[in-house]
């Protein structure tokens, strides 16, 4: 049986400026290989392509069929991971290697698939227009909020 969550009027511990660039750093480094191995694949692929295609082999249009799906793969697993992992329990795992998690505000419970979707698609995309002055709004904030935290009603906080 899982641990029960901390009640919602638990004192919370805010995640640091560090902490949160570091577990962005380590899921980066996630997404990363597995992007390194998708272009692999697709560089693989690309090159059988070429290779029977004789001397008009490069002209093959399946080469850009190719390359568009795993661009398209690349992308939907890169946001998937984050809105999976934080919809599901708050943590990716640069944020779990950390010691991390994003919670409900109000709940302290993981903020849903729903809300993980818009913070980390829609409001950090507001997070980042103005010189990603959303990002560092965190360090004057009292609960170390972004605006995209404040916009999905979370905060980060130690584990």
């Amino acid at each position: 049986m899982p641990p029960s969550p901390p009640s919602p009027t638990a004192t919370l511990v805010y995640a640091t400026f560090g902490q949160r660039l570091l577990a962005s750093f380590l899921d980066g480094l996630v997404i990363g290989g597995i992007n390194l191995g998708l272009g692999l694949v697709a560089a693989v692929v690309t090159g059988i392509l070429v290779a029977s295609g004789g001397e008009g082999g490069g002209d093959n249009p399946m080469i850009y069929v190719v390359q568009g799906l795993i661009g398209i793969v690349q992308m939907v697993l890169g946001y998937g991971y984050f809105i999976y992992f934080i919809g599901k329990n708050g943590q990716t795992w640069g944020k779990k290697w950390v010691g991390i998690k994003v919670v409900n505000i109000e709940t302290n419970l993981p903020p849903g698939y729903l809300n993980a979707f818009l913070r980390e698609i829609i409001f950090k995309l507001i997070s980042s227009i103005v010189f990603m002055l959303g990002y560092l709004w965190m360090l004057k904030d009292e609960k170390k909020q972004t605006w995209h935290d404040k916009l999905a009603h979370t905060v980060v906080v130690k584990v």
